[in-house]
């Protein structure tokens, strides 16, 4: 089975996201998160707290995509207590540590033993920005078992898990 799914912009700090909703009613799943763009240039910490918890509450948005961006400070307190009563996942993934967004390792960890302590739900993903790194999860993996989280919090650890969290029916 092949899953249609997106990775949108966070436009601005009311859960406006970059996707027509007449595409994403279209799509199996949508990821949402913050990217150097010109809709979006807060660093203020209140303002992408609110942006981030906003998108939260779009049926359409299922994960946000790399929380742990430094150049997007959160709080992350808020952040995760939003994705679990929203029943979003949050997406730890490893560019994160190796290629991309560089300084978001300690921001990850504080992320992953908040999801741990909460119960919450992540998606591990490689987040490859170049074809010999998909598939790799070896950082983020190291991450998630180092902090804590169970193997039922990771959605894609399971095919069925995940199906169920999307609403899809296998």
């Amino acid at each position: 089975m092949i899953l249609r799914g997106a990775e949108a912009n966070i436009i601005n700090d009311t859960g406006g996201i970059d996707i027509p909703e007449h595409c994403l009613e279209r799509l199996d799943y949508t990821m949402a998160g913050f990217h150097s763009i010109e809709e979006y240039r807060s660093s203020d910490i209140e303002t992408n707290t609110r942006a981030m918890i906003s998108v939260m509450g779009n049926p359409y948005v299922k994960i946000i995509t790399h929380p742990g961006n430094p150049k997007y400070p959160v709080d992350y307190e808020a952040v995760v207590a939003a994705a679990k009563e929203n029943s979003v996942a949050l997406e730890i993934n490893n560019s994160s540590f190796v290629a991309t967004r560089h300084g978001s390792d300690s921001n990850c960890r504080r992320i992953a033993e908040l999801v741990a302590d909460s119960g919450s739900n992540i998606i591990i993903g490689s987040d490859a920005h170049i074809s010999f790194d998909i598939g790799n999860c070896d950082e983020a993996i190291k991450l998630v078992n180092s902090a804590g989280i169970k193997e039922e919090q990771v959605l894609n650890a399971d095919k069925e898990r995940l199906f169920e969290f999307l609403g899809i029916e296998i």
